[in-house]
């Protein structure tokens, strides 16, 4: 499930709870319902490259991100925000994808592991 509306992106930024990993910057906000799916949001600038690049690093972060949701730790919204980087396998994103998500599950989702 992915994040659609601008308050969701801006409710994730204001927590301010994030881990890089590789190229990916993952910021995290708990969600209301701690039951509530794993949702998504991506943010992929310009300064990464082409269009074509950019959509092809979004599709493979997009598959990761499908191919392992059951093992996202659940109640969180995430915003993945990518660096300017060569192209890994969806392989790669995922286990990029999956330290960062624990890393800030064991935070509780909050601000800088404080």
């Amino acid at each position: 499930m992915q994040l659609t509306h601008n308050r969701d992106y801006q409710r994730v930024y204001a927590a301010r709870a994030c881990v890089s990993k590789g190229p990916l910057r993952i910021s995290a906000a708990p969600r209301e319902e701690a039951a509530a799916p794993t949702r998504f949001g991506l943010s992929v600038p310009g300064r990464v490259g082409t269009n074509v690049k950019r959509n092809r690093i979004k599709r493979r972060i997009r598959e990761a991100f499908r191919l392992n949701r059951e093992k996202m730790p659940g109640g969180f919204d995430f915003v993945i925000g990518v660096h300017p980087h060569e192209e890994k396998a969806v392989e790669e994103y995922a286990s990029l994808l999956l330290a960062a998500a624990e890393a800030l599950a064991a935070k509780g989702g909050k601000k800088n592991g404080k």
